[in-house]
């Protein structure tokens, strides 16, 4: 059974203290006091959809839909303005809450949450003022931990918008804070309540239905875009997918509510409360992180709050403003797929997509070398093994093509100077000699593009573990919040641990990934290429802590950036398992996740990444071969209006089963074609033509 990994409550370490403190002096401090002293009681702010407004009697925000009557708030409805003292009893305290803090105490070494409820509300250290026509801000004072959150709630045509601004955290000396939770229950369905359950974005996505369970209650975390490689992690958790899309909700009876993090998402953490009796809601939240962090070997002499002897060392405080959009939902057919339809509508509306459509029903990655060791005259030297060289890949492309006609999507990976391992950036901008030439690449690329068959190569611009084209393993490295330069591991197949019996590798400073983008057109251009592929970049997220505006994996702006370089250029763009950011400029996404992360919360997996880029971007599942039921895989895909992907190589080499760089399944070309046979038999080609696009 899948079991979240905890890393213990860490200490600070004393030599990043004078980073870290606090100021309860801010100039800011001046807009405190002015909201302070003129706050109101009850407010109200209304548009032509919704009224909005402020309940001074129990510190909430309502929103009200002006023609059904229906209203939402960041209070469970059935917990509010009740008489009944025997259920005033039942409401646990927590649910009252519109926010969590959660702060790290510099002198205890402890890490614990504040509730707004029991830690401002109780003690009258809350206020309200409208400060715009659409806009109410409210301040809730924790004033015993000296930490003061102003949080903005805004009417806007959609719904609701709640937001916070790092910039204006206000705290003391000894406590520091690390996340904010935003309205953890405007989400909330009651628990054993009938059709009801809470949406989760993880892989494809998944459903959580409000059971009260006999066990510990499910509390799950999942990072939104994936853990942040800058994070020194010795163990890899055994999450299978990660969280693509920020988007979730909560639907019970024909009523709900979905959130769109609209800002800062790369920040965040969705969060699950779900089997909670002592709640009495299943619920779902967006976690921000305020505060990045590095994990460090615990000093000896400080007694810790768990076996695991680890540390976080904090780093100074995050700059990007934090903004949820809440969409009320109602009528007897909302679902998960209504969220789906809303976030589809609302990216297409904001980054204006156009639809991408294709004929082809599967995707092959043509897999180029791995690196290896010869012995000369008993010396061992690192050299690469060719697993298919150019002209292999040709006459692949030519065998394929004789019984797909014009069917599949190609995509030459690991071609560069080290193949599929990890060593200069983008491959070092080359083909290494023993697969072949840019001349013959050349000549394979206008050979397909005569014959309309569209050809992609693959280039990993933020790994790389040596110093080439401009770009140095230590200047130009990304720094974690430790301020030393971050090593990694890839993780041993077995262990999951750290495998420090392959070669580290440094990941590019975020800054110099433009710069790195800018050098692949150039190759490109020269080697006539126009068709790109970009695995890494569209689906690893890193902190890097050598500038502010990329703290806490801020600033997927400048990834988007990239992606619309090449579009400009009239460059095709190949994603892997994309984060929605790269998603919508792609043209092309292989290994597409058909599952969620498997936690023994989740009840049911549901197609919720499929529906939202259904039709937008042609979409293949992850590689047929490497799960244990590739029946399975062809039914998920097939149901969920995807292709099929597959790889293959011409040499056929066991070395690639300890690869640790990508998990690789392949096939030789014979194998392929009967692969090909076996998805004729059972009419795939057939159902894919009728659910394409």
């Amino acid at each position: 059974m899948k079991k979240i990994y905890r890393v213990s409550i860490a200490l600070m370490l004393s030599f990043f203290m004078f980073a870290l403190s606090g100021c309860t002096e801010k100039a800011y401090l001046s807009q405190y006091k002015a909201i302070k002293s003129s706050s109101q009681g009850d407010l109200t702010v209304s548009n032509s959809e919704y009224l909005m407004y402020w309940d001074s009697s129990n510190n909430s925000i309502y929103l009200k839909d002006k023609i059904s009557g229906l209203a939402w708030s960041t209070i469970p409805e059935d917990t509010s303005n009740t008489q009944d003292i025997s259920i005033i009893r039942k409401v646990n305290p927590k649910t009252q809450s519109a926010i969590f803090v959660t702060y790290y105490d510099t002198e205890k070494y402890i890490q614990d949450t504040l509730s707004s409820s029991t830690d401002a509300v109780k003690h009258g250290k809350v206020f309200a003022k409208q400060t715009s026509d659409d806009t109410i801000s409210v301040i809730y004072d924790f004033s015993e931990a000296e930490i003061t959150i102003v949080v903005e709630y805004t009417l806007t045509s959609k719904g609701l918008r709640i937001s916070i601004d790092p910039n204006r955290i206000s705290e003391g000396k000894k406590k520091i804070v690390t996340n904010v939770s935003i309205a953890p229950f405007i989400c909330a369905v009651n628990n054993d309540s009938k059709n009801s359950y809470i949406f989760i974005p993880s892989g494809s996505g998944a459903l959580i239905q409000p059971k009260i369970k006999t066990n510990s209650p499910s509390v799950i975390s999942e990072e939104v875009y994936g853990e942040d490689l800058a994070v020194n992690r010795k163990f890899k958790t055994t999450t299978t997918t990660d969280i693509k899309i920020p988007v979730y909700g909560g639907i019970s009876n024909g009523k709900g509510i979905m959130a769109i993090i609209e800002n800062g998402a790369s920040s965040c953490n969705i969060v699950s409360n779900s089997g909670n009796e002592s709640l009495n809601y299943t619920t779902i939240y967006a976690d921000f992180q305020v505060r990045g962090f590095e994990l460090v070997d615990q000093p000896n002499g400080v007694q810790a709050s768990s076996k695991q002897r680890v540390a976080k060392v904090y780093s100074n405080p995050c700059s990007t403003k934090c903004n949820v959009l809440f969409i009320p939902l109602q009528g007897t057919g909302i679902s998960y797929v209504t969220m789906a339809q809303e976030y589809r509508s609302y990216l297409i509306s904001k980054y204006g997509v156009k639809a991408k459509t294709a004929d082809e029903a599967l995707s092959v990655r043509i897999l180029g070398g791995i690196m290896s060791t010869e012995f000369r005259f008993g010396i061992p030297k690192s050299a690469l093994k060719p697993l298919t060289t150019i002209d292999q890949a040709g006459k692949i492309i030519d065998e394929l093509e004789s019984i797909s006609k014009n069917r599949i999507v190609y995509n030459l990976d690991g071609f560069g100077e080290s193949g599929l391992d990890v060593g200069k950036i983008a491959g070092g901008y080359k083909i290494n000699g023993r697969l072949g030439s840019i001349k013959k690449l050349m000549a394979l690329n206008s050979e397909c593009k005569s014959k309309n068959i569209n050809l992609f190569m693959n280039f990993d611009l933020m790994r790389y573990n040596k110093s080439a084209s401009g770009f140095s393993t230590f200047s130009d490295s990304a720094v974690a919040a430790t301020q030393k330069r971050i090593t990694k591991y890839f993780p041993s197949i077995i262990s999951k641990n750290a495998d420090t019996s392959y070669d580290s590798y440094k990941l590019l400073k975020r800054s110099e990934i433009l710069k790195a983008s800018d050098k692949l057109m150039k190759f490109l251009d020269k080697s006539s290429i126009k068709c790109v592929s970009l695995d890494t970049l569209s689906n690893k997220l890193y902190s890097d802590y050598s500038d502010e505006k990329y703290y806490c994996k801020s600033a997927t702006d400048e990834i988007v950036s990239v992606y619309k370089s090449f579009l400009k250029e009239k460059y095709k763009l190949f994603s892997t398992s994309a984060n929605d950011y790269a998603a919508i400029y792609s043209d092309y996404i292989d290994n597409v996740p058909v599952s969620s992360s498997n936690y023994d919360a989740f009840d049911v997996d549901v197609p919720f990444y499929q529906i939202v880029f259904s039709g937008l971007v042609p979409m293949y599942s992850s590689n047929w071969g490497s799960t244990g039921n590739d029946i399975d895989l062809v039914l998920r895909s097939v149901e969920s209006g995807i292709g099929i992907s597959m790889s293959v190589m011409a040499e056929y080499n066991t070395e690639i089963l300890s690869s640790p760089q990508k998990s690789m399944y392949s096939c030789g070309i014979d194998n392929i074609k009967s692969r090909f046979k076996e998805l004729e038999k059972i009419e795939y080609f057939d159902y894919y033509d009728s659910i394409k696009n």
